[in-house]
């Protein structure tokens, strides 16, 4: 504890510290990635997804503390209002991906980052909530064996939904 108090003032303080460092980087390479026009939308918004699910399911512990820290926390709480302010960030990336998409006609049904966001991190969160168990279901021996099997076998079907999604037309 003292060496906390001594490089950071507080917990709060180190919490706040390790939450800049680990989403500031994600969000830095998915900001590149965003304005990265080279690319067409789709894959800009599958990259997007992949990035944001492999770092979620590479730092399990850290997402895990976040969680736990935000869901404690009031919202007057400077902890609290840091973790808000980096996944509004994260949600307004995803609406500017979107936009592109659909100001080039890209994408015919107009979906909101929220709800994509709610599909990717709910269908992450339910992974590292019952990781124990499907280790065992899937005989895994290790983390890197059980996170590759959820991005080779089911990544795809969530892109493959939000895609679906977002090309639905009622009309036809």
């Amino acid at each position: 504890i003292a060496m906390v108090s001594y490089y950071f003032g507080s917990k709060d303080k180190m919490i706040d510290a390790l939450f800049q460092y680990r989403i500031g980087m994600m969000h830095q390479y998915l900001s590149k990635l965003k304005d990265d026009k080279k690319i067409k939308t789709k894959e800009r918004l599958s990259a997007f997804l992949r990035i944001y699910l492999e770092t979620i399911l590479n730092n399990t512990t850290f997402y895990k503390i976040m969680m736990r820290e935000f869901s404690l926390k009031t919202i007057s709480d400077p902890i609290y209002e840091k973790i808000t302010e980096l996944k509004m960030k994260t949600v307004q990336i995803v609406d500017q991906i979107l936009e592109d998409g659909y100001d080039k006609n890209e994408f015919s049904n107009k979906v909101s980052g929220e709800f994509i966001l709610a599909m990717v991190i709910g269908s992450s969160s339910y992974f590292i909530m019952n990781q124990n168990m499907y280790m065992v279901y899937w005989k895994c021996k290790h983390h890197k064996e059980y996170t590759s099997i959820i991005l080779k076998k089911h990544l795809p079907n969530v892109i493959n939904s939000i895609d679906s999604i977002l090309h639905f037309n009622d009309e036809k």
